[in-house]
């Protein structure tokens, strides 16, 4: 399965378990990109998208775990609460 949105939102490409390729510009179907639609380059550039993304976002939660237990960890003690809270933002940026 492949779902993956970049330039905000402006372009996607889906493609769900059976194989079927859909292709969005602002969230619409997108009639330009029929020709590129089963392209091995595009979904190839799609998935590698999509790896990038899950893997950063399994190393962000790794580190906003290293950060739990607020009152034992020195970086969080000094008043650098904002930096889980800067992870979270991100892992929820890259999720969608």
């Amino acid at each position: 399965m492949l779902d993956v949105t970049i330039e905000d939102g402006k372009y996607t490409i889906r493609q769900d378990e059976a194989g079927k390729v859909e292709i969005l510009r602002f969230r619409e179907p997108w009639p330009g990109a029929e020709n590129i639609k089963h392209s091995k380059l595009v979904l190839c550039l799609a998935y590698a998208v999509q790896d990038a993304r899950l893997e950063k976002i399994a190393e962000l939660e790794a580190l906003r775990e290293s950060l739990g237990g607020y009152g034992k960890n020195p970086i969080v003690e000094s008043g650098s609460e904002a930096i889980a809270a800067r992870i979270e933002r991100r892992i929820q940026e890259l999720k969608q």
